[in-house]
């Protein structure tokens, strides 16, 4: 990667290598030319639909709070590379799951890495719990369901109660 970076200007043409004499001095790393380049010369529409999936994300059911995590800083990266960590706090807080919201909230992140470790910690321990809770249903289902024997029932039909006692008067 750093013989990519010596060698780019060779390939950059016209605004390509203007840009490139003017900021290569701050560009250290290929992922930081890639990144700076993007936010140069890319597409502004592009930027307003990412902005806008930023923007309307929402962790999924079965989406872990690492995966959507990543999923958010990294639309926050496409967004703007030098965006605040508020601002990208205010992102994560807005999509997280409603069941894990409040409980962050609580807890008062005042960094993206925080908001990560603090979710991470409810998400483990509500997993343990709901395990448990799994765990007991199928206990309870192993000692009610097989330990009993199939039971039959019969069913009598009623005897007449008048034919009865006429036959008590009845001589034999």
């Amino acid at each position: 990667d750093e013989l990519k970076l010596q060698y780019i200007s060779i390939h950059l043409q016209e605004d390509a290598y203007r840009w490139w004499n003017q900021s290569s001095a701050k560009i250290t790393t290929w992922s930081h030319f890639v990144e700076a380049i993007k936010q140069a010369f890319g597409s502004t529409k592009m930027k307003e639909l990412t902005f806008e999936q930023l923007r309307t994300y929402k962790q999924a059911i079965n989406q872990s709070i690492t995966q959507y995590y990543d999923k958010v800083i990294e639309l926050c990266k496409r967004v703007d590379t030098s965006m605040t960590d508020s601002m990208k706090l205010q992102y994560l807080m807005a999509g997280v799951k409603q069941s894990l919201k409040l409980h962050i909230g609580l807890y008062d992140p005042q960094s993206p890495e925080t908001f990560l470790s603090y979710a991470r910690k409810l998400e483990d321990t509500l997993s343990l719990t709901s395990t448990d809770y799994d765990l007991n249903q199928y206990d309870n289902h192993q000692n009610t369901s097989y330990d009993r024997q199939p039971t039959t029932s019969t069913i009598n039909p009623p005897q007449d109660i008048d034919n009865r006692r006429t036959n008590v008067h009845q001589p034999q």
